[in-house]
């Protein structure tokens, strides 16, 4: 399994590579009184950005998934464990002289789970950064996606246009 590191990179590298292709677009961005074949030209450029932003959405979706198993499978075993250790910390008290509060017994839980505790919040934390990852990616593909709808909008208009003038 990849460590929590390897994942954050993994998650920093598709936001870098999505950024990347996102302003990479203005290439392709036709003059405004631009002839319609160059259009469709910028179109099909801007398609091919869209299909590898498409490629970086569904890893940082796969990896999103995988992140957010994994923090609920953290996040069982720490209760699981927090449980156990409170049922032991119960049954010995009846072998201890000592009474001991809910409070003592809940910290003397919390101290001999921490280990889990402090993966499950790790888990936790790297699948709200896959979260955000998922967000910044997504709307990146947005924008390159609405520009793609604006030259269609433009292509359309000006075919429009040319079948009024006949």
């Amino acid at each position: 399994m990849r460590s929590v590191n390897e994942i954050i990179a993994d998650l920093e590298e598709s936001i870098q590579k999505a950024s990347e292709l996102r302003f990479s677009v203005t290439q392709y961005v036709p003059a405004s009184n631009a002839p319609p074949d160059e259009v469709l030209t910028a179109m099909l450029g801007i398609r091919g950005v869209l299909d590898a932003l498409d490629e970086v959405v569904v890893h940082v979706l796969r990896l999103r998934g995988r992140a957010r198993l994994v923090a609920s499978e953290k996040q069982f075993a720490f209760e699981s464990e927090w449980d156990r250790e409170l049922d032991k910390i119960r049954s010995a008290r009846t072998t201890r002289s000592e009474y001991t509060g809910a409070k003592e017994r809940m910290s003397e839980a919390n101290l001999a789970t921490y280990d889990a505790h402090h993966l499950a919040v790790r888990a936790e934390r790297v699948a709200a950064y896959a979260d955000s990852a998922a967000d910044i990616v997504r709307k990146l593909h947005r924008d390159v996606d609405s520009l793609r709808h604006d030259l269609h909008t433009i292509i359309r208009s000006r075919a429009f246009e040319s079948n009024l003038d006949r």
